[in-house]
């Protein structure tokens, strides 16, 4: 039988028993995104902060106090002639901070825009509109999807703070797809002032001098400064990776439970329409279709089935990244990378395909005989 006789009578087939293919076609569709919308919020998380990681491993430091609480600058100016003696020649301070946003149930994250920023920090960003804070300037960097939700350009105001004036807008960045920024920049000191203590930290980065490597010195620098964290960004990256294994779990766990209902809910709208079909089948066999051929029609049926709901899945789980996931988180979401999209939608078409195996095997093991049955 050819391949255009074999997609003919599948998709006859699947046109006269529509309600059970459309109940195919939405599972193997909801599966597929549900995966890519899983991967977003679980797996995609780890795989951008380890790109970010990897912007800073080989050349600086870490320090922080705790995930939970922050320091102040003077307390590293004590210890600064004894890290230059161990090759540190730049550090560079952050202080994170969130702000809440009317128009985004999550709080945002507002990150002072260091100086000097390290070189690597432009390769984090876009900047598609304005410039940078200035060291002092009330002023702010939005990220280009909030700007365009609040209706934000060069020039309008920003109120981040209840109470105090608002910050003027000066720029607009982009992120990068495979590393996760801050919602809004500004300038370190305005935003010290705002928090009413100055020379608050979150963290710093502590910049090592040409040739040496970050994760060789860790232990060095670590013992001058004993009240502090202090890591290599190498050996954070692998407690990230570490911290987000249960997510990684959850993920892979979820998609095999999809994938498994979605491979069910083949089988059995397949193995049905092969029960009703038995005679037809019977009749094939007489005309001297071979058991392959039949089998084969079965497994177009699948496929076909995998096809619609893959497209169908891909389309429908790209849209909620585009549209809810942003809604409820302005770091997620976005356009999935094409292989990514492709391999989901692949899984999706396989599993339907498996699906249909044993219905195939059925549909071509039916005798001729069967049409003597009463």
């Amino acid at each position: 039988m050819s391949p255009q006789r074999l997609v003919w009578l599948a998709v006859s087939s699947l046109r006269y028993r529509w309600l059970r293919s459309l109940l195919a076609v939405a599972t193997v569709s909801a599966a597929v995104a549900t995966i890519l919308v899983t991967r977003e919020l679980t797996v995609r998380p780890t795989e951008r902060a380890a790109g970010l990681f990897a912007q800073f491993e080989s050349r600086y430091l870490l320090v922080y106090d705790s995930y939970t609480t922050s320091f102040e600058s003077r307390e590293l100016d004590a210890h600064q002639e004894a890290l230059a003696t161990l090759g540190v020649t730049g550090r560079h301070d952050f202080l994170l901070t969130a702000f809440i946003d009317e128009r985004d149930p999550v709080p945002l994250v507002l990150c002072s825009f260091p100086q000097p920023a390290p070189p690597e920090m432009a390769e984090l960003y876009m900047l598609r509109e304005g410039r940078a804070p200035r060291p002092g300037e009330r002023t702010a960097m939005v990220e280009r999807n909030l700007a365009d939700r609040r209706g934000l350009t060069p020039g309008r105001a920003l109120p981040l703070f209840r109470g105090s004036p608002p910050f003027t807008v000066v720029g607009l960045f982009e992120r990068r797809p495979e590393v996760v920024t801050a919602d809004v920049y500004v300038p370190l000191s305005v935003l010290q002032e705002e928090q009413g203590r100055e020379g608050e930290l979150s963290f710093s980065l502590l910049e090592l001098k040409a040739g040496l490597r970050a994760p060789e010195h860790e232990q060095r620098v670590a013992a001058v400064l004993p009240e502090w964290h202090v890591s290599s960004l190498s050996t954070a990256r692998a407690r990230a990776d570490a911290a987000s294994a249960p997510l990684r779990l959850i993920a892979r766990t979820l998609t095999v439970l999809v994938g498994t209902l979605s491979a069910l809910i083949a089988l059995l709208t397949l193995w049905g329409m092969v029960s009703e079909r038995s005679a037809e089948f019977a009749v094939m066999r007489t005309l001297g279709f071979s058991r392959l051929a039949i089998a084969g029609e079965v497994l177009c049926e699948g496929a076909l089935l995998g096809v619609l709901g893959a497209m169908n899945g891909g389309f429908v789980g790209q849209l909620i990244l585009l549209t809810i996931v942003p809604a409820a988180h302005p770091g997620l979401g976005g356009w999935l990378p094409p292989v990514e999209l492709t391999l989901a939608m692949v899984a999706g078409v396989v599993t339907a395909m498996l699906g249909a195996l044993a219905p195939g095997l059925r549909a071509g093991s039916v005798p001729p005989a069967q049409l003597m049955r009463p």
